[in-house]
């Protein structure tokens, strides 16, 4: 009597030293989540060491891949200088000097591929012999041969030589025949 409920009796005489905690030893919550817990806990650690090692690693490659990258710009720099002494300016400008340059051997390479019609010549005269230069002049991005040799079918050696492979295209302007040999006027220009 003189209480409104049993929960009011209960909070006025509640006395937290002399309480017994009912969910403790084998029915604590505690011990539930330890059960599931503990086959974890080794291959969390390990995981735990894993990642650490392996951001270590990797911030130290970083670091290392820095400095080299540091050095090779240094380098490149002062090759840049010592080839484009007026261009290469400041490390800055550096890789726009070299794309400009690079574009504009690129452009003269595609007008004036010389060398390409050069090494292919040479490659043809090796494999059909009873040909001789005679002259060559290099305009418009061609090279005009004057050849002479032994019989037409020389020429028709070469023409086959070039046929069979796409890095020259090879005209024939004029081919003449005589007693002393043939005289060969041909075009070669790139394919």
């Amino acid at each position: 009597p003189g209480y409104g409920s049993a929960l009011e009796v209960f909070a006025r005489h509640w006395q937290p030293q002399a309480s017994i905690n009912l969910l403790q030893g084998a029915y604590s919550e505690k011990q539930d989540w330890q059960r599931v817990a503990q086959p974890w806990r080794l291959a969390g650690a390990l995981g735990l060491v894993w990642l650490a090692l392996a951001g270590t690693y990797q911030a130290a490659a970083a670091w290392r891949t820095g400095r080299e990258l540091a050095a090779q710009t240094r380098s490149n720099f002062a090759r840049c200088q010592q080839v484009l002494p007026k261009d290469c300016v400041s490390e800055a400008l550096m890789p726009a000097v070299i794309e400009q340059q690079t574009r504009l051997r690129g452009a003269s390479t595609n007008r004036a591929p010389l060398f390409q019609l050069l090494a292919t010549l040479h490659a043809a005269l090796q494999a059909t012999p009873g040909l001789t230069l005679e002259s060559m002049q290099f305009r418009e991005g061609a090279l005009y041969l004057s050849l002479t040799g032994t019989d037409l079918q020389k020429l028709e050696a070469l023409r086959a030589w070039y046929g069979a492979r796409r890095e020259a295209q090879l005209q024939v302007e004029a081919a003449n025949a005589g007693a002393s040999g043939v005289q060969i006027r041909l075009k070669l220009t790139a394919a």
